[in-house]
This record gives structure tokens, C-alpha cells and sequence, in this order.
């Protein structure tokens, strides 16, 4: 049972919103500043994806609805959490 409360508190901050409504408003947020983040950093990235009309609807939602826990190596995952967690 803490195990899952504890993770329920991890969802809670760190992918808030994202199953809140029907139509899933703030993950259409997040993936118009996703791609806005992704032309800032890497506009070659950026205009290749769009080039080939691939949106961050296709490839950022695994990542956005698990906090990125879809496709990534676990050792590195926990990495990740452990940094999110101690900011």
C-alpha cells in the first residue's frame, strides 16, 4: 500500500493533469510547448519531424503519460525520477 500511495504522489507532481479531463487539454498543452522546446534546441530535429509530418502527438505521449517510463532503460529511468525527485 505505500508503494502505490507513493507512486500515486509521484503522478500527482510530476504528470499532473494529463487524465484529468475527456479531451486531455493540458497533454495538447504540453505538446505545443514540447515542440516549441524541440525547434528552440534542435530546429534541424524539428524541421525534419515536421518535414515528415510527424507531430509530437506521435511520439512525446508514451513519454508524457508515464513519465517517460514507456521506452527508457530502467537503470536510466530511475536516474531520471531520482533527479526529478530531488529538485
Amino acid at each position: 500500500a505505500t508503494a502505490l500511495a507513493s507512486f500515486g504522489a509521484f503522478v500527482r507532481k510530476f504528470v499532473p493533469y494529463f487524465h484529468d479531463d475527456e479531451v486531455f487539454l493540458s497533454l495538447h498543452i504540453s505538446w505545443l510547448f514540447f515542440r516549441q522546446l524541440v525547434l528552440y534546441h534542435h530546429p534541424d530535429l524539428h524541421n525534419q519531424l515536421e518535414e515528415a509530418g510527424i507531430s509530437p502527438f506521435i511520439y512525446a505521449t508514451p513519454w508524457f503519460m508515464t513519465a517517460l517510463s514507456s521506452r527508457t532503460p530502467m537503470q536510466v529511468l530511475l536516474q531520471l525520477w531520482d533527479r526529478c525527485i530531488a529538485r
